[in-house]
């Protein structure tokens, strides 16, 4: 899929910005949110110390 932007008009380019920022404002709210929650935040530290211990399962052994 090969895109050019050089036959955009300057108000779909706008809405593409736009759509862009907003998402990645979303993200950046979403993982605030996460970060501010104690459960979140104990579960990664229990991760944490589950991978120095080894206790962890690689991606190739997921039957997905």
């Amino acid at each position: 899929m090969s895109e050019t932007i050089n036959q955009m008009e300057v108000s779909e380019f706008k809405e593409l910005i736009y759509a862009t920022v907003k998402q990645a404002l979303l993200e950046i709210l979403e993982e605030n949110e996460a970060l501010q929650s104690k459960n979140f935040l104990l579960s990664v530290n229990e991760a944490r110390e589950n991978y120095r211990k080894g206790e962890y399962v690689a991606l190739e052994d997921l039957d997905v």
